[in-house]
């Protein structure tokens, strides 16, 4: 995590209050809608010394963030990063990994798919849940959202099949946008173009 010298003078620089949260929290496992809500896995219960209100309440006088959605980690995976299997590309749709049945994690996937169906929205509505298959672990919803523009993951120099039907389904989710594969071999399930980009916000 950066200092609280680094983020001071990051602060100063960009001519803005800095705020003490005293929460520590990985950017891999952290979602917002833009409006009022945000989601991550439990994991920040286990990096912190807070209960669930507590983290409730926090966000909520630092953020403004009034509906907090803290879920179990489906992926079953060291890291319980909500970026390697979901991703929220607007406020009221939600892209949620699917895996082979054969996977172990089989039920803990559909059961989060079925989750945040029945959620309800900054908008009122409820959630339209977008599926995208990743039969080996592929991290298409660890990519960024940008300008109009969702840069995806892909596991090939060439988009193979897989990826391909990704895109498509990125780009069914959001229209006029651009889905762009990003591709290296360095991607993992559980570290790719989202764990490694940081992007900063002002009130300006």
């Amino acid at each position: 995590f950066p200092s609280h010298d680094s983020l001071g003078v990051m602060a100063t620089y960009l001519g803005e209050d800095m705020y003490g949260m005293n929460v520590s929290h990985t950017g891999g496992n952290y979602m917002c809608d833009g409006v009022r809500m945000a989601a991550m896995t439990d994991f920040v219960i286990d990096e912190n010394s807070y209960t669930y209100d507590q983290v409730d309440t926090l966000f909520k006088q630092y953020m403004g963030v009034t509906n907090n959605y803290i879920t179990t980690d489906p992926l079953g995976d060291y890291i319980k990063h909500i970026d390697c299997w979901s991703k929220i590309v607007d406020v009221d749709k939600i892209v949620i990994a699917s895996v082979s049945t054969s996977n172990p994690q089989y039920s803990e996937y559909e059961a989060m798919a079925a989750y945040w169906a029945n959620e309800v929205t900054s908008w009122g509505n409820h959630y339209q849940v977008y599926r995208v298959y990743e039969p080996s672990g592929q991290p298409y919803s660890n990519g960024l959202l940008m300008n109009k523009k969702y840069f995806m993951p892909t596991t090939s120099s060439t988009p193979n099949s897989n990826d391909l039907a990704a895109m498509a389904v990125y780009q069914q989710a959001l229209p006029g946008y651009q889905v762009i594969g990003i591709y290296s071999s360095s991607w993992v399930s559980t570290d790719a173009l989202h764990c490694r980009i940081h992007y900063i916000v002002t009130g300006k």
